[in-house]
């Protein structure tokens, strides 16, 4: 299998340059794989996430994508391609419909195509009508971060970093919605990578799990998958 992600000897540092987040990490990740970070907080599993679709810029090494430097990659492109949910959900001060468009409205897509999307990923994910007009002060934070997840998902991305995706949620709800990302991979071999704190969802969903301690690579397992 082909290598879609490849870091070599990456490296990068807080923002004032004194402080080493992450510590010549070297890994590759394939077409298609689901991939877990875990390690405690702190420990570089978020920063990873975000040098991946460059909201974080490396100090040292380097990272490829699609056997292109990362670096030379279109950055808009790029973020249209390689997808981050964020720990902490937002909906851009907008109401639930307004936030679940707005990324697609960026990339010109026509009015009536971006609500047959919003239609489709509301009635795969479960989203009530209800919660359309609602901005996030009347949403909960899993309400939220479910909400944050779809937005993604309507980007339909070659790669999408999940972090913490599921820890708002209460574990039949997380369970629900680790399955439909399983099938969404399976289905259109969605890359993906989530960090997680919970083990049991890691070994779960993931085909290949890495462990961060202070910013270094300390572990990497390999799941066998049906």
């Amino acid at each position: 299998m082909t290598s879609l992600i490849k870091l070599i000897g990456v490296s990068t540092t807080d923002i004032t340059g004194s402080t080493v987040l992450l510590n010549n990490i070297s890994l590759h990740i394939d077409h298609g794989q689901t991939i877990g970070l875990q390690g405690r907080s702190g420990a570089g599993k978020s920063t990873l996430l975000r040098l991946l679709n460059r909201l974080q810029e490396v100090s040292g090494g380097n990272i490829f994508y699609d056997k292109q430097a990362l670096s030379k990659y279109p950055i808009q492109q790029l973020r249209q391609e390689i997808v981050l949910v964020p720990q902490e959900p937002k909906l851009l001060g907008m109401t639930v419909e307004e936030s679940l468009v707005y990324p697609l409205e960026l990339q010109k897509v026509g009015k009536t195509e971006c609500q047959r999307r919003r239609i489709r990923a509301c009635d795969i994910w479960e989203i009530p009508s209800d919660w359309l007009d609602r901005n996030e002060l009347q949403l909960s934070v899993g309400q939220r971060q479910l909400v944050t997840l779809v937005r993604a998902m309507m980007l339909s991305p070659r790669v999408l970093l999940l972090d913490e995706p599921t820890s708002a949620l209460d574990p039949a709800l997380a369970q629900r919605v680790l399955a439909q990302l399983k099938l969404i991979n399976r289905e259109n071999g969605t890359t993906m990578v989530m960090v997680n704190h919970t083990p049991e969802y890691l070994e779960d969903f993931c085909q290949r799990i890495f462990t961060l301690c202070e910013g270094e690579l300390t572990r990497e397992i390999t799941l066998e998958k049906n």
